[in-house]
Formats: structure tokens, sequence, C-alpha cells
């Protein structure tokens, strides 16, 4: 399609002119990626956001938020392959960059931590009982209640 094809050009211009190390360039990456993820083809979806990743990871540092997405794309990429397992690997790396950087309450956490409970959800029904969504949502529970127990003490 046309938008693979402009993310190519854009990926060229941004490797001659920013370098193949900068987070525009990553970008171009990921860009990729989500289009070959929206076709289905998660082998080369995976390849492009690897190469995002890659580059985030050595410029921007395993804890910067451009990274969790990084990370979430791969774990979203995963998932639809069902590889339930890895994904989750993904997505609680995402998780912990989420939390720490912007905060349990960012809407980027909070998708995080949804996808995460579903494929806890698909590990128990593949008959993997070691992982329990019940105390993972008690977590998320504990969370929410306690986010609006200071937004009351803040409105007093």
């Amino acid at each position: 399609p046309k938008a693979l094809e402009y993310y190519f050009k854009d990926l060229a211009i941004c490797e001659k002119v920013l370098g193949k190390e900068h987070p525009d360039t990553a970008g171009s990456y990921n860009n990729i990626g989500g289009v070959y993820d929206s076709q289905s083809d998660y082998p080369k979806a995976l390849e492009y956001y690897f190469k995002d990743l890659a580059i985030c990871e050595k410029v921007l540092g395993t804890e910067h938020p451009d990274t969790a997405t990084s990370y979430n794309n791969i774990a979203c990429t995963l998932f639809y392959q069902e590889n339930y397992r890895e994904a989750l690997d993904y997505f609680t790396k995402a998780l912990h960059i989420r939390e720490n950087k912007l905060g349990p309450d960012h809407p980027d956490t909070r998708n995080t931590k949804k996808s995460i409970a579903i494929v806890q959800v698909k590990l128990a029904k593949e008959g993997n009982r070691n992982l329990r969504p019940a105390r993972w949502w008690r977590g998320v529970l504990k969370h929410i209640f306690k986010a609006l127990d200071n937004a009351l003490h803040r409105a007093r």
C-alpha cells in the first residue's frame, strides 16, 4: 500500500539526515511495523518493531516512555500470534516503565494493565494455573481505590 511506500521514504530520509540511531528513525521503524501489523504480517511487524526497540533502548534508555511503547507494540504482535507468555514479558516491561514514568493513573499505564489481564486470562485458559487473574485484579483494584482515596482527600 501507499502508506508503506511513504514510510520507507521517510525511513530513508531519517537515516540519511538524522542517522540510523536517532529517535525519529526509530519512529519510522515503528510506523513500518505498524503497517505490517495491520496487514497481519506479524513476522515483518516484529522485525521492524525490534529495530525500533534497539534504537530506543540505546538512545533513549530502557526507562523512557517511548521504549515502553516499543515493548507494548511487540507485546501486542506476540499476542496476535498467540505467543502469550512472551507477550506477557513485554507487556510487563512496558508496565514497569509506564508506572514509574507516567504514573498508575495514566491511560497508557491502565491500558497496559488491561492487556496483561487479558493475557493472563488466555494463559489460564490454556491450562496454566500458575497465573491467577483474580490476584492481579485485586492489585489493580487496590491502586484504583488508593487513587480515589487520594482524590477524595485532595477535594476536601
